[in-house]
């Protein structure tokens, strides 16, 4: 796996400018735990997308309790994954709408040493709205007793509706992709 390290050819102040100009939001952790429970942690460093992202100020050295009062309370969740994380498990990805800030976000986790996780995030708040905007319009469209295919400006069917697959007695996944 010794081709697989690139530490040697990437230079700290390189890292720093990656890290610097991610469009993802990006925050570097140390866990704190009571009794083996986490219960906050403490922000090490934060990139300029993260403040972006999530509209908080400059939080470097601060615990997140102090940057978002109650948060352990609305968003334990967050807790339990960077808890599990932070403690040596595996990496994690998932998608979490955070109460402390009313947004979606796609987060993916890891642990670069024990007590400490990095989370790298997007926020989908936008796309969250789209895709219930979207199971809103395919519930109405199967309530039509009439035929409807749905295709983009391509001509590829994007959707069709219960109607459309009884009269053709063919699943939906069979027409779905394709060009007409």
């Amino acid at each position: 796996a010794a081709e697989y390290d690139n530490r040697a050819f990437l230079p700290d102040a390189a890292l720093l400018g990656i890290l610097e100009n991610m469009l993802n939001g990006v925050a570097y952790c140390r866990m704190l735990y009571e009794d083996g429970v986490p219960q906050d942690f403490i922000y090490l460093y934060t990139n300029p997308a993260f403040h972006e992202h999530t509209g908080l100020g400059p939080v470097r050295g601060k615990r997140v309790s102090e940057v978002i009062p109650g948060i352990r309370t609305a968003d334990p969740q967050l807790f339990e994954i960077y808890g599990r994380v932070a403690a040596g498990g595996q990496p994690e990805k998932f998608e979490t709408f955070v109460e402390s800030l009313q947004a979606w976000f796609a987060v993916q986790a890891y642990s670069p040493g024990l007590d400490h996780f990095v989370a790298v995030f997007d926020v989908i708040t936008r796309r969250k709205q789209l895709d219930s905007e979207l199971h809103l319009q395919a519930l109405v469209l199967d309530q039509i007793q009439e035929q409807v295919t749905v295709t983009d400006l391509a001509g590829t069917v994007t959707y069709v509706n219960r109607a459309e697959t009884e009269a053709l007695a063919s699943p939906r996944e069979n027409r779905i992709g394709r060009h007409v």
